[in-house]
């Protein structure tokens, strides 16, 4: 089973990568990692050349991680494509077919319909995080503003959950993790076993523990320098997924999200990205 780990950027992808690891689920030679840094000092469980393929396939469209309007997984070239599938191949076979693995980065929100082409039995895993909570951790690593943040949350969400229609989801909440990460893994566990996954289990309960600490929830969303954001459409929409669950994630980005990412200019002046 192929295992994609979906979410925002500062969602907690990391975190919920090592814990798969730690469940079973096959990385990849150490050599392919990338390494960590004092924003991940635990390690992004990221593979250099996935990150460097999906660097590579969002320039071909002149986009970016913050930037991503121009990219259409739907709409590349013949050429792009063939490119971006050889590339993807050696990755995949790179993974030793007896174990589950997975791969982890926040471009596959935008990039996932093409690794489909390659996934004979894909499994997503999606970690949502308060959106307040990621525009603040954007802005604070890489300046962007705080309605940036947001529509980038935004469109990221709705870009993953349309390009997994169709393959199993499970769905995380990054407060959970953060809160009971041994029983929020639990279920995930069972989630992935439900949808067919097996050669999983349960780690020891002191492994996940030791990973998972609340000192790293830097920035969280009932700062009183955010409540002016407290109805923002993002807000709003991720009260709503509380209540309803994933499959209340809407088909298309709001207005609003896509007039805040329009000015490419904008995004041009942040801070490049090395992963998250």
């Amino acid at each position: 089973m192929q295992i994609f780990v979906l979410g925002m950027h500062r969602s907690g992808t990391s975190a919920l990568a090592r814990l798969l690891n730690l469940s079973g689920c096959e990385f990849g030679p150490p050599e392919a990692a990338m390494p960590p840094d004092v924003d991940n000092p635990l390690g992004f469980w990221e593979r250099m050349d996935a990150y460097e393929l999906h660097e590579w396939l969002l320039g071909t469209s002149g986009s970016a991680w913050d930037r991503p309007l121009a990219f259409d997984p739907f709409d590349v070239s013949a050429s792009v494509r063939v490119g971006f599938l050889e590339r993807a191949a050696r990755i995949v076979e790179s993974f030793p077919s007896a174990r589950p693995w997975f791969l982890k980065d926040p471009r596959l929100c935008l990039t996932l319909p093409l690794w489909r082409h390659l996934a004979i039995e894909p499994v997503c895993v999606h970690i949502l995080r308060h959106p307040l909570e990621v525009a603040s951790s954007l802005a604070a690593r890489n300046g962007l503003p705080i309605g940036v943040g947001l529509a980038l949350w935004e469109l990221y969400l709705v870009r993953a959950r349309r390009s997994a229609k169709g393959i199993p989801w499970v769905g995380v909440r990054h407060r959970d993790l953060l809160a009971d990460p041994v029983g929020t893994l639990a279920d995930a566990v069972g989630g992935l076993r439900a949808s067919g996954v097996t050669g999983i289990r349960m780690p020891v309960a002191r492994d996940v523990t030791t990973f998972i600490s609340t000192s790293l929830h830097r920035h969280r969303w009932t700062r009183p320098d955010l409540s002016g954001w407290i109805d923002a459409p993002q807000v709003r929409l991720f009260r709503m997924i509380d209540v309803a669950g994933d499959q209340s994630i809407p088909d298309e980005p709001s207005d609003a999200t896509i007039d805040a990412l329009e000015p490419h200019s904008v995004a041009q002046a942040f801070k490049p990205l090395a992963s998250a």
